[in-house]
């Protein structure tokens, strides 16, 4: 199962939200799409959020520390994905290291290597002490692996989903960037 996306041009894409435990992404999609959350099962939920010219289908998945139900999720998914939200939270230095290493192994995946798009939500911004964006870009290896982010568009976007602050230009930019 992946969420999908219908664009301007009437073309269904897809999108999945994961990143680390708790690095807020159900407070993100809780955020977007407030009435709309099914949870499927633990740490698996769907969501849809409307624009004006777009729907999108998020599925967010919490698959850091529980690596035995990890490889299962892909399964789930039915189509290839365009677009990837990868949430980090910026308050948690000691967490970029692994947030780097799940990104690039998740990109690594049969199933997104035709990923195009890739966000990256600096989320928790508005906590003492929350990196920038650019610092989470650099830990992240995003100018640097080849391997994984040749080819695809990408930008980290602050944001601090429990406020809804940089949400909306951040499914903006994805959404631009899908439809392109």
């Amino acid at each position: 199962m992946g969420g999908s996306l219908t664009t301007e041009r009437g073309r269904d894409l897809h999108v999945i939200v994961v990143g680390l435990f708790g690095a807020g992404k159900t407070t993100v999609v809780d955020w977007l799409c407030p009435n709309g959350v099914t949870t499927m099962a633990d740490n698996w939920e769907t969501a849809i959020y409307k624009t004006r010219n777009s729907k999108v289908h998020f599925t967010v998945f919490d698959f850091v520390g529980q690596y035995n139900i990890k490889p299962l999720w892909l399964q789930y998914m039915q189509n290839t994905p365009a677009g990837l939200i990868f949430v980090v939270d910026s308050n948690d230095t000691e967490a970029l290291s692994d947030a780097n290493f799940e990104l690039h192994n998740l990109l690594k995946q049969q199933r997104l290597v035709a990923c195009a798009s890739v966000l990256v939500l600096a989320n928790k911004q508005d906590l003492p002490g929350a990196v920038e964006g650019s610092v989470i870009a650099e830990r992240l290896g995003l100018s640097t692996r080849a391997d994984t982010m040749t080819g695809r568009k990408w930008t980290v976007m602050q944001s601090s989903a429990t406020f809804g602050l940089g949400i909306q230009e951040a499914v903006d930019w994805l959404c631009h960037n899908l439809d392109a």
